[in-house]
């Protein structure tokens, strides 16, 4: 299915995706769905912004935005 061009970018899918998730956090499926991306570019992004405090793993493969 072609990206239509209002849909946005896989790094500001994940983000939003990350901002709205609640205190129990969303799952590495959810992100991998939202982003459009796999799951090794996924954990990159996670790791990558937990290291610069924009992003804390809540439990086992839970995720959201830091605070």
């Amino acid at each position: 299915i072609p990206r239509s061009d209002d849909r946005p970018d896989p790094e500001t899918a994940l983000w939003a995706a990350l901002r709205d998730a609640g205190a129990e956090g969303v799952s590495v499926a959810e992100l991998i769905s939202a982003s459009g991306k796999g799951r090794t570019w996924v954990y990159e992004r996670l790791h990558q912004w937990a290291e610069s405090g924009y992003v804390a793993q809540i439990a086992r493969g839970r995720w959201r935005a830091g605070s």
